[in-house]
């Protein structure tokens, strides 16, 4: 299940500011961040802060188009 959030709920579930972005050289392994091709133009940034997954358009400076990628039930 992939769910949308704001960056305020972003910060209740991960407890990360989305305002201080992702670094993709200092935190690419610590985050297990990874680019994918989403579609026939763009892609996303996919990675994982305390076992759960999620995804963003940008992450820097700040962290934009914010999913949260789930298990389904």
């Amino acid at each position: 299940m992939i769910t949308t959030l704001s960056g305020g709920a972003f910060e209740l579930k991960s407890g990360r500011k989305w305002t201080h972005g992702i670094s993709p050289f200092r935190e690419r392994e610590a985050l297990k961040l990874r680019w994918e091709k989403v579609g026939p133009i763009g892609g996303r940034h996919f990675f994982e802060i305390d076992g759960v997954q999620y995804s963003a358009k940008t992450i820097s400076p700040r962290i934009e188009g914010i999913q949260m990628h789930t298990e389904g039930f």
